[in-house]
C-alpha cells in the first residue's frame, strides 16, 4: 500500500508510507537484481539533492564533442580535414580559417542543417589541445593563433548564429591532459571570466597535472606541498597524464616511485578547486554549464566522492573510464554503472547528471550502436556524439536521430534508469520510469552467437497490475504531428505498436547478438491515486505473446 501526497516541483517535503506484499514461489531462474517498481517509483519523487543553481541542463545535454573521434590530430599535412593540433601555420584555402576552426564550423553547419539541432543536439564542444602553449601577458588563456586565427569569440559567434552553443575544455592543474596550460587555483577566477567574455556556454574541467607548488598558497595547499611537492610524474621523473593508462595510475592513487600526488591530497585539492570554479562561473553572470571530472579521479564512489556536494556545484560529471572505440569499453562502462546504480541513481536528476562518456557510432555493428544509444537513454546520460557528421552513414544517423529514443533520454522526470535483471543466459533487462507513469524497457543481449528468444512477463519484471499501452507523439521534419494509436507497447526501433499486454501475460522477444529490443510503455491506469496495492504473484498465464 502506498499512502501520501505528491507535491509539485518546488515543494521541499512530502510524506509517504509503503507496504509491499510479495508472493514469489515461482520466480524464474537466473541471477536477479529486482527493483520493485513501486519502490523505485517512490524514489523517483523523493527530495533531491540540491543542484547547481544556474538553471541549466534540466534534461541531459546533447551535442557533439571532438575528443574520441579527433583527439589531438597533429598530421595536418596528410589529414587536413581532421586536424586539431599543428605546430606551424596551416593553410586557410582562401577562407581566412585554419583547419581546426573549420572542423568546428563544419560540425556546427551539420548540426544546424541536417536536423540535429531541432532534436536537441545543440552543443559544439572543443576538447583538449585548443590553446596556445603559453598564457598571454595578462595571464589569460589564449587559443592557438594558427588554429583559431579569429579567436574563440569569432567561433562562438558563428556557432551562436546557428542556434547552437559552444563548449570548451579546461583542466584543474598546471597542464591539461595533452600538456597545454591548465588552471591552477590562483587562475580559476580569471579563466572563468575569460570563458564568459568569449561567449562560452559550457566548460568541461578535467583533472590532470595537479602541481601543488604552483597553486595558490592557501593553508591547505601548503600542507599538501609539505607532504609531497610535485605530483604526476612517472617512474623516470617525467610528467604524465596523456594516456588512459597514466590516468588510471593517478585515479588509483599510486605513488610508489616519485612524489606523485596521493589520492588523499588530490581529494583535498579537488574539494576546493572544483567548487571554486563553480562559484567563479556563476560570478560571471553568464550561464555556463559545468562538467566536472572530479569523481573519475577519485574512483567514482563514496566515501571518496561526495555526490551531495557534487550535485550542488556541477551540472554533470564523469565517474568512470574514458570510452574507447571498442565494444569491450562500452560493456565495461555499462557494468560499472549497473553495479553501482544504487549510488548513481540517487545522485542524478534535473540539472545534475552522471556522464558515462560519449556516444560512438563507428562501432563495427549497427546492433552495438543501437545498444549503446538505448542504454544511454535508460541511464539518463548526456548524449554527446563523437563522430564525423560530414560522413555519417544514414543508418547511424537514424539511430542517433530516433525521436522516441531521444524523448526517453530527455524525459523531464529526470530519473536515471536501472538494471532489473542479469540472467544466466546473458540477457539483461533495464528499466527507466518516465513522466505520466510511462516507462522504458530495454532487453539487452550480451551474447555473440545467435539471436536469443527471451521469455518473461511484466509481472516478473516488477510492474504493477494492469494493462499497458503506448502513447507516443512523433514529430516529423515538417513539424506536423501524428499521434499513434493507443494500443499497447511501442517498439522504439521497429516503430511498431504491439497488442495490449497484460501484466501477467508471458511474452517472448527475440534479441540479436549484442543487440537490444527497446520498448516504451504506458499503463492504462496511471499511478496518480492516493492509494494503490501491489502484489507480486509470479503465476504463469497459459497464453504467450511473441514479438520478433
Amino acid at each position: 500500500m502506498i499512502c501520501g501526497e505528491y507535491l509539485p516541483p518546488g515543494a521541499d517535503q512530502f510524506h509517504v508510507t509503503i507496504s509491499v506484499e510479495s508472493h514469489d514461489s515461482q520466480k524464474p531462474t537466473g541471477r536477479r537484481e529486482m527493483y520493485p517498481s513501486l519502490v523505485v517509483f517512490v524514489l523517483a519523487f523523493s527530495p533531491a539533492t540540491l543542484a547547481l543553481d544556474n538553471g541549466l541542463m534540466r534534461t541531459p545535454p546533447m551535442g557533439w564533442l571532438a575528443w574520441e573521434r579527433f583527439r589531438c590530430d597533429i598530421d595536418c599535412k596528410n589529414d587536413p580535414s581532421n586536424c586539431i593540433r599543428y605546430g606551424g601555420r596551416v593553410g586557410t584555402g582562401g577562407t581566412g580559417l585554419s583547419l581546426c576552426e573549420r572542423l568546428f564550423r563544419d560540425m556546427a553547419d551539420r548540426l544546424a542543417e541536417d536536423g540535429w539541432r531541432e532534436l536537441g543536439y545543440v552543443y559544439v564542444n572543443i576538447d583538449d589541445c585548443w590553446s596556445s602553449m603559453e598564457r598571454d601577458k595578462e595571464g589569460r588563456l589564449q587559443p592557438d593563433p594558427d588554429r583559431f586565427p579569429g579567436g574563440i569569440p569569432r567561433l562562438a559567434q558563428y556557432i551562436h548564429n546557428r542556434g547552437l552553443k559552444l563548449g570548451i575544455y579546461g583542466d584543474l592543474g598546471t597542464h591539461t591532459c595533452g600538456g597545454y596550460p591548465g588552471t591552477t587555483l590562483d587562475k580559476v577566477a580569471v579563466d572563468a571570466q575569460t570563458f564568459a567574455d568569449w561567449g562560452v556556454d559550457m566548460l568541461k574541467l578535467d583533472g590532470c597535472y595537479s602541481n601543488v607548488t604552483e597553486q595558490a598558497k592557501g593553508e591547505e595547499e601548503e600542507e599538501m606541498e609539505k607532504e609531497g611537492g610535485r605530483e604526476r610524474t612517472d617512474e623516470e621523473g617525467n610528467d604524465c597524464c596523456g594516456t588512459d593508462g597514466e590516468k588510471e595510475r593517478v585515479r588509483e592513487g599510486r605513488d610508489e616511485e616519485g612524489p606523485r600526488m596521493t589520492k588523499e591530497r588530490r581529494r583535498k585539492r579537488d574539494e576546493r578547486g572544483y567548487p571554486l570554479m563553480s562559484k567563479a562561473l556563476n560570478a560571471t553572470q553568464r550561464p555556463i554549464a559545468y562538467s566536472c571530472s572530479w569523481p573519475a579521479y577519485q574512483g567514482g564512489l563514496p566515501p571518496d566522492v561526495n555526490y551531495t556536494q557534487l550535485g550542488e556545484i556541477c551540472n554533470l560529471w564523469r565517474n568512470y573510464d574514458d570510452i574507447q572505440d571498442s565494444w569491450d569499453s562500452v560493456l565495461s562502462i555499462v557494468d560499472w554503472f549497473s553495479d553501482n546504480q544504487d549510488v548513481l541513481q540517487a545522485a542524478a536528476g534535473p540539472g545534475r547528471w552522471n556522464d558515462p562518456d560519449m556516444v560512438r557510432q563507428s562501432l563495427s555493428l549497427l546492433e552495438q550502436s543501437r545498444s549503446q544509444m538505448a542504454l544511454w537513454a535508460i541511464m539518463a546520460a548526456p548524449l554527446f556524439m563523437s563522430n564525423d557528421l560530414r560522413t555519417l552513414s544514414s543508418e547511424a544517423r537514424a539511430i542517433l536521430q530516433n525521436k522516441v529514443l531521444i524523448g526517453i533520454n530527455q524525459d523531464p522526470l529526470g530519473v536515471q534508469g536501472v538494471r532489473l535483471l542479469k540472467e544466466k543466459s546473458r540477457i539483461e533487462v533495464f528499466w527507466r520510469p518516465l513522466v505520466d507513469s510511462a516507462s522504458a524497457l530495454v532487453f539487452f543481449s550480451r551474447r555473440t552467437d545467435m539471436p536469443y528468444r527471451y521469455r518473461t512477463s511484466l509481472l516478473n519484471l516488477g510492474y504493477p497490475s494492469g494493462s499497458y499501452k503506448s502513447s507516443v507523439v512523433v514529430k516529423d521534419q515538417r513539424e506536423t504531428e501524428r499521434e499513434l494509436e493507443e494500443r499497447a507497447v511501442y517498439d522504439v526501433f521497429t516503430e511498431k505498436t504491439l497488442p495490449v499486454l497484460k501484466h501477467d501475460t508471458y511474452f517472448t522477444v527475440s534479441i540479436n547478438p549484442t543487440g537490444v529490443v527497446t520498448w516504451l510503455l504506458t499503463p492504462t491506469m496511471h499511478w496518480g491515486q492516493a492509494q494503490e496495492t501491489m502484489t507480486y504473484n509470479f503465476v504463469e498465464e497459459a497464453v504467450d505473446s511473441t514479438f520478433l
